[in-house]
């Protein structure tokens, strides 16, 4: 394998000026999609080592004598074994130097605590969510709610615990859960139906919308305090000093609040199975 790469990185680089002709300017990039799965679709293997070997001997390098500001990031599977696979690649000064940070995903539950402690031990470093889905495989797709609640309890959760950004797996797919050459169908934010020339936004494209239409880029998550856990909350600064706040009851109980910010109190109800946005000017 190690013949291969450079070739793998002078490909990378190709691939990513190849964008930039196009008008598109790849930020940031991770080394392989879930690198401990043995998948049915293309797919490698890279064990720690491997993957730190090619970032810092490598990937970085060619980036820095091409002249490319593109970001790297590692690991980019599940949330589970984060926290011990980056220890594992950032034991040198080489490696903290090369890395950005540390892209992952949804798919074996919560873990926020695994966020937590990468965000204490390498505040410095990005923490993306990078692939999320409801699959027609794992979850009910005849049940939108479900399916909606499963991403707006996961992006707070993310969000409170040290998350940067938050990417969904696939905006839109046909009314199959397609294309998919391995026939891996999944539900997706917007459906298209092409025979008909029609499309239908499905619950998930709103829930994700009452964080990415109040909670703009390079805003600051800030801190608040709450009586219960029966309401989910999560808080932002925005750029131009409005706050943003979302609220989410995943019960099948209605709950009232009072939202307490600057002295001033609201008073609401919050239905069972209800998300709710405020953005506020002060």
């Amino acid at each position: 394998m190690n013949k291969y790469k450079q070739i793998y990185a002078d490909y990378l680089c190709q691939y990513i000026k190849a964008y930039k002709e196009q008008g598109i300017d790849i930020k940031y990039i991770t080394v392989q999609n879930e690198p401990l799965a043995i998948q049915t679709w293309e797919s490698c293997i890279f064990s720690p080592e491997e993957e730190i070997d090619f970032v810092i001997n490598y990937l970085y390098p060619t980036f820095i004598k091409k002249h490319l500001t593109t970001k790297i990031l590692i690991w980019d599977q599940n949330k589970e074994k984060l926290f011990n696979r980056v220890n594992l690649e950032l034991s040198s000064e080489k490696a903290k130097q090369a890395v950005s940070g540390f892209a992952y995903h949804w798919y074996t539950g919560d873990h926020f605590e695994n966020l937590s402690l990468i965000h204490d031990q390498y505040p410095n470093k990005l923490l993306f969510h990078t692939e999320g889905c409801t699959g027609f495989s794992n979850f009910n797709s005849n049940d939108e709610i479900h399916n909606g609640e499963l991403y707006a309890h996961d992006i707070i959760g993310d969000l409170n615990h040290g998350c940067n950004a938050y990417i969904d797996w696939n905006l839109i797919l046909d009314n199959n859960g397609g294309p998919n050459h391995k026939s891996n169908y999944c539900n997706s934010p917007i459906m298209l139906n092409k025979e008909n020339n029609e499309y239908i936004k499905t619950l998930t494209y709103y829930y994700i919308g009452q964080f990415s239409k109040f909670i703009k880029p390079n805003a600051i998550r800030i801190g608040f305090s709450k009586f219960t856990d029966a309401i989910e909350v999560t808080a932002f600064k925005n750029t131009d000093n409005s706050i943003a706040i979302v609220l989410f009851n995943k019960n099948d109980f209605n709950r009232e609040y009072n939202l307490c910010i600057n002295n001033k109190v609201i008073h609401d109800n919050l239905d069972s199975h209800a998300i709710v946005s405020y953005l506020l000017n002060f």
